[in-house]
């Protein structure tokens, strides 16, 4: 409007008056779109902050769950293979395991070699 005033105007006063309110409506318009979307875009930031602030607290319990029931079966094994260890010592029980029952199978076959290797020695 200044600028029309002081440096002169073909159009009319109603004319500029016009253009001038036209022109600052549209601003104001697209002020409130640009605010509207900056809340839209907002919420929408809270909302995956949130989801990710679940899913982590989920995978930190998971991941604890699974520390603690490997921790028991650790411990569960620990105490078998030490039960199992004494039974075998006392000759009571039998072994389980896949490595006992290799290594009890390599000690017999080398008890076995070894005899073998004497009687051959004796001759």
């Amino acid at each position: 409007v200044t600028v029309a005033v002081v440096l002169g105007s073909p159009m009319s006063g109603s004319n500029i008056a016009k253009n001038v309110f036209i022109i600052t409506l549209l601003s104001v318009f697209a002020g409130m779109g640009r605010r509207s979307s900056e809340r839209g875009q907002r919420v929408a930031f809270v909302i995956i902050a949130t989801e990710r602030h679940l899913r982590v607290e989920a995978e930190h319990r998971l991941h604890h769950a699974k520390t603690k029931q490997e921790m028991l079966e650790q411990e569960a094994n620990q105490d078998r293979g030490a039960s199992e260890l004494h039974s075998n010592s006392t000759g009571t029980g039998y072994m389980t395991t896949d490595t006992g029952q290799l290594f009890k199978s390599a000690a017999a076959g080398l008890e076995a070699s070894d005899g073998e290797s004497k009687r051959e020695a004796v001759r």
